[in-house]
């Protein structure tokens, strides 16, 4: 597997994502925001939703491996792929990215096993599966690191 995918591959990613609500805002808001798997599959609804009722402009985050809260700003087509999304989502369930079959309590949020597999089946769209080795979420959320860095000079993602 390419240690860092090009920007034109995390795009294509993106559009073939885009036929599933929860896939494209899934991978939209991991593009987005460069948060480890353990971040971004703890967030509950109400963390992306404001007290109007609209997606927040700006994530705030705590991270579990770090304990250290950030803020990651939203574009407004990762905001439209979640509105997207929460519009299509199973039920009342709390979590952000679950299950695409609704379920009765208790509620779980999506598996981490369940997000690498889903993120792995788009990258087989573009590598061979003898090339995937590793951690497909990790390869996404360090190129996301890379572009940032190379546009703006700056590590902090």
């Amino acid at each position: 597997m390419p240690q860092f995918l090009h920007e034109k591959i995390i795009h294509d990613l993106l559009e073939a994502a885009k036929p599933i609500p929860r896939d494209y805002a899934l991978m939209h808001l991991a593009a987005c925001t460069a948060l480890r798997s353990s971040d971004l599959l703890k967030l509950r609804a109400k963390e992306v939703i404001d007290s109007d009722g609209q997606i927040v402009r700006s994530l705030r985050v705590k991270m579990k491996k770090t304990g250290r809260w950030i803020q990651r700003p939203l574009r407004e087509d990762c905001r439209s792929a979640i509105r997207t999304y929460l519009a299509t989502r199973p039920g009342a369930n709390p979590w952000l990215f679950c299950g695409l079959a609704p379920r009765k309590p208790p509620y779980r949020p999506l598996h981490r096993f369940s997000y690498h597999k889903i993120i792995r089946g788009y990258l087989l769209l573009f590598f061979n599966a003898s090339d995937l080795v590793g951690s497909a979420t990790h390869t996404l959320r360090r190129s996301v690191a890379k572009a940032v860095y190379k546009k703006t000079g700056e590590i902090t993602v």
